[in-house]
């Protein structure tokens, strides 16, 4: 019998594992935020087809009965039954866009379609940089458990050695104690770094928007380096990147086209309408009648409603120029922190790596004095404990730099690049 836990090994061993990109895809799908923007894009794609609608004629047929009180005279030469009748209608109905409304209309639901399309890679941007962080969370924490078991295994080796030594009696109690006090917070650190990558697994999951338990292995990812932070450049590339400050653009011209509608309030229009009536039952003669209407409306005076509805989406402008401003203002300043944070921790990155070279050698060279009998205990631990500290802060150092990467990438828009974008840069 195969138990469940060693069915759900092997689905693990035999699952490929997952690269960076690829769990980015999958978290785009499965996003909650980025499903509600495409519903609003659906949503906003058929009031596009609703605007264009409104230039094509609109034709409907009418059938009805009805009990016709019929004059007295009238009434006398037919029976009861004559006196309901059958008619029906086919009408015809042609909008002249004399004004240009109806074209405005339709320039302002494209913009309000292309703002909302944006509005979709920001959600994506954002998803993107989530994801790729709680991806290397998950390495990190991967990582941070192979630290503590190194240091659990050196930590059980020294307690080893010194164990056989007190047995010949050429090390004393002490330092037995000692080392089994090290091991015993060497195997707690383990412990704690375990349940840290359980937590970041779930938290990952969580992310890519699937179920917490989903078993995984991931791809290690390769280094990053260290790139020329040129923040004029990268306050350009997010000016022109960005997707929130590029669909506050195309809001603005949506705006624009309904401010010119508005204006056009008081403009002439004109409809085209053709009916035609015909008496289904009784047959009288004549039984039809087809009527050709050609209106022309214009409004004179409205009482100041069109100055006042010009004003409003006006109005409207200026707060999303507003908005727009603001928005280039706080990208540039987070492009700006992002670049300071991502310089500050790749100034690390090489202090981290001397630090660890410096520990490994210098815990090896602490085991070789303390065997030969020429230094105390106290130096093995500390220098053990320095050797995992140095290990440690350069895991943690290099991830953080591949994070502060993501979050310069989503600063500059480019977080996340869908195929339709690639092809039209």
């Amino acid at each position: 019998m195969i138990w469940p836990a060693a069915i759900g090994l092997v689905l693990t061993a035999q699952t490929p594992a997952l690269t960076v990109d690829e769990a980015v895809n999958i978290g785009i799908q499965n996003a909650f935020t980025v499903k509600a923007t495409k519903i609003g894009y659906e949503k906003l794609r058929q009031r596009l087809r609703e605007a264009y609608g409104a230039l094509y004629p609109q034709i409907g047929l009418t059938y009805k009965t009805q009990y016709a009180d019929l004059p007295t005279q009238l009434s006398a030469d037919l029976n009861s039954s004559s006196r309901l009748q059958r008619l029906g209608q086919a009408s015809l109905t042609f909008p002249v866009d004399i004004n240009g409304t109806l074209r405005l209309g339709i320039k302002a639901a494209d913009a309000g379609l292309r703002a909302q399309s944006y509005a979709m890679l920001a959600a994506e941007n954002d998803v993107a940089r989530d994801i790729r962080k709680a991806f290397y969370r998950v390495l990190q924490a991967q990582e941070l458990v192979d630290v503590s078991q190194k240091a659990l295994d050196a930590a059980n080796l020294s307690l080893k050695n010194a164990e056989l030594e007190l047995k010949v009696g050429t090390k004393a109690k002490v330092d037995v104690l000692n080392f089994a006090t090290q091991a015993e917070q060497a195997k707690s650190d383990l412990i704690t770094a375990q349940n840290n990558l359980d937590q970041a697994k779930q938290a990952f999951n969580s992310t890519l928007g699937r179920p917490i338990d989903t078993p995984f292995t991931l791809a290690p990812t390769t280094d990053v380096a260290v790139i020329n932070l040129d923040e004029s450049a990268f306050k350009k590339q997010a000016d022109e990147n960005r997707p929130e400050i590029l669909g506050l653009v195309q809001t603005g011209i949506a705006l624009h086209q309904v401010t010119k509608g508005q204006s056009l309030g008081l403009a002439p229009s004109m409809q085209v309408s053709a009916n035609h009536n015909r008496t289904l039952f009784p047959s009288v003669s004549p039984n039809h009648l087809t009527v050709v209407t050609v209106g022309l409306t214009w409004p004179i005076f409205d009482g100041g409603i069109t100055h006042a509805r010009v004003a409003e989406a006006k109005q409207d402008e200026y707060l999303n120029l507003n908005t727009l401003n603001q928005t280039r203002l706080a990208v540039s300043l987070e492009v700006s922190q992002d670049a300071t944070n991502l310089r500050n921790i790749a100034s690390k990155l090489d202090v981290a790596k001397h630090q660890l070279d410096f520990a490994e050698e210098t815990y090896r060279l602490a085991e070789l004095r303390y065997n030969a009998g020429e230094a105390i205990r106290l130096e093995v631990t500390d220098a053990l404990t320095n050797l995992t500290r140095a290990r440690t802060n350069y895991v943690n150092t290099r991830y953080d730099y591949l994070s502060a990467v993501a979050d310069l990438n989503r600063a500059l828009g480019i977080a996340y690049v869908t195929p339709n974008q690639e092809k039209s840069k």
